[in-house]
């Protein structure tokens, strides 16, 4: 289990943190933390699910702000059929990734 961060910290962070999902998250944080809300209406707050909302407290407790960050994806396989001018030359296999 993690160490309890102090609000300064987290508020710090959440300052810092140029990732629009981080901040998001860190803000669920502090919201059910320090605020005194509960779960189910910070997730409502920032349109999101309950479960989610517990999903990440639950990350949150086991790993600190390094639960909340955005974890790297693999990405995924695209196929797509190549042409040029016209005609058909075959399918084209590429490593695609929106979030590199």
């Amino acid at each position: 289990m993690v160490s309890i961060l102090s609000r300064e910290l987290l508020e710090q962070a959440y300052k810092q943190e140029k990732d629009p999902d981080v901040k998001e998250r860190l803000l669920l944080v502090l919201r059910v933390k320090y605020d005194g809300v509960s779960a189910a209406q910070a997730a409502r707050e920032l349109h999101r699910t309950k479960p989610w909302a517990s999903k990440l407290l639950k990350k949150f407790e086991l790993q600190g702000l390094e639960g909340l960050k955005t974890a790297p994806r693999s990405g995924r396989q695209w196929f797509g059929i190549l042409f040029f001018g016209g005609v058909f030359f075959g399918l084209v296999a590429c490593h695609f990734s929106l979030f590199p």
